[in-house]
């Protein structure tokens, strides 16, 4: 057993306990406003670790547009996958994304149901 951590930035950190499992499912969750260095980076760093990671998109709208306006197209939206299991979930920063997702109940339900 071993933990692989990522530190991208002072707001943002990955920490994936990673036992004998050989398929990993992360799912990063894309709300409008995120800081689009902390998610691209985050996602493609866990794919060169050969994880699966799934892009999500907070909307029904598979665009997301970052708080720089660079706009990114999730696998999917958030609706389809959030009562799935996954082993990590992903939040990247910046404000207007924080904002979006602190105040979307889904996000709050599936990470305490994901950490008690």
């Amino acid at each position: 057993m071993f933990y692989l951590y990522f530190a991208i930035s002072q707001k943002t950190l990955i920490f994936v306990y990673i036992t004998n499992l050989i398929y990993i499912m992360v799912y990063v969750i894309l709300a409008e406003g995120f800081e689009e260095i902390e998610a691209i980076t985050i996602i493609d760093i866990l794919r060169r670790a050969n994880l699966e990671v799934i892009t999500s998109s907070l909307t029904d709208n598979l665009e997301v547009k970052g708080g720089h306006n660079i706009t990114v197209k999730a696998d999917t939206i958030l609706d389809k996958v959030i009562n799935e299991d996954f082993d990590a979930i992903s939040l990247a920063g910046g404000m207007g994304g924080m904002n979006n997702l602190k105040n979307d109940k889904r996000i709050i339900e599936k990470i305490k149901k994901m950490y008690n």
